[in-house]
């Protein structure tokens, strides 16, 4: 039996231009901060005994912004790593212009997000007790993760060539 081969990262890493890195960079961070608090809740006084929580990104219009995550790297995966065994057909628009509307949407989940709970976010006291809510540090994480995609996808916008146009395939 022969030894199973290993995988060179620094050979498959050599696929990626510095805007695709830049787009998957971006995308594995928008994958942790999903998990991360985007709403937080805290509790302060005698009683709380610092009690606190949080929802994660999983929760409400959240999803659009894992969904497009899913389509922004999975783009770049077909493109990149697996190049060689998958095929895609022709998309309607550029990689790039694709990327960047994947990016929108997941700045659009996070804001939208943000629409959905924002009249629950409030700090409220009772006594020795101080309770507050809000957009929680994975919010603010992923609102950026997602410009980080959008800003990526604008640089390889010139790294790829450009679409026929409609009037050079009329002549």
């Amino acid at each position: 039996m022969g030894e199973p081969e290993r995988m060179d990262l620094g050979k498959m890493f050599g696929k990626f231009s510095r805007e695709q890195l830049v787009i998957g960079g971006a995308s594995v961070v928008l994958l942790i901060a999903m998990f991360l608090d985007w709403i937080s809740v805290s509790c302060s006084g005698a009683f709380c005994g610092g009690a606190g929580g949080g929802a994660s990104g999983f929760h409400g219009w959240g999803w659009l912004t894992f969904l497009a995550l899913l389509g922004v790297a999975g783009l770049l995966l077909a493109r990149t790593v697996l190049a060689d065994m998958v095929k895609l057909p022709e998309l309607p628009a550029p990689d790039a212009v694709l990327i960047m509307a994947g990016g929108a949407l997941e700045i659009l989940g996070c804001l939208l997000f943000w629409v959905e709970y924002h009249d629950s976010f409030a700090s409220a006291s009772a006594g020795v007790v101080n309770i507050s809510s809000g957009l929680g540090f994975g919010w603010f994480v992923a609102l950026i993760a997602g410009i980080a995609t959008v800003a990526g996808g604008y640089l390889s916008r010139g790294a790829q060539p450009a679409a026929p146009s409609l009037s050079s395939e009329l002549s």
